[in-house]
């Protein structure tokens, strides 16, 4: 068993493992998440005899292939309230389907019409300023981690 990422098979382990997977009919290979249209993961939801890969590649799918719900996203409430305890004025929407992200950005509006609110295209860069004087505050485990590291660290003068 591999959990390789990235989970939509574009690049990295998760394509390569594919690439020697799938042409053999002894192995099975789940795809967890969401998957954007365009993506060899989301061409697999078809269940293709073969698939042509972004460098030309042909390869056989003769691999068991399932599809799984597995996502780390957050819904309409848990932003909400993510918003409300950060005390958040801009938010950038990420990692879903085009129509539902313009959705919830419609909704955030509606419910915080100070917040600004985008959500970009795929490769779309987003530029965000931040004002020298603002400080992040660690919290949580993250706190434990940091002080870890820094008692670790040996300072050279």
């Amino acid at each position: 068993v591999v959990l390789a990422a990235p989970g939509m098979l574009q690049s990295g382990a998760s394509r390569k493992l594919f690439e020697q997977w799938a042409p053999d009919k002894r192995n099975g290979i789940i795809v967890s998440g969401y998957s954007v249209s365009g993506t060899l993961a989301h061409d697999l939801k078809s269940e293709p005899e073969s698939v042509t890969l972004n460098d030309g590649l042909k390869v056989p799918v003769r691999a068991t292939i399932k599809f799984i719900s597995f996502s780390a996203h957050s819904d309409y409430n848990q932003t909400s309230d993510f918003i409300k305890r950060l005390k958040a004025n801009v938010v950038v929407l990420m990692h879903g389907e085009e129509h539902e992200m313009a959705r919830m950005r419609a909704k955030l509006r509606s419910e915080y019409p100070e917040l600004n609110v985008c959500a970009p295209q795929n490769c779309q860069t987003v530029a965000l300023r931040v004002p020298p004087d603002r400080t992040a505050e660690a919290v949580g485990s993250l706190v434990e981690e940091l002080a870890d590291a820094k008692r670790g660290r040996t300072e050279v003068s």
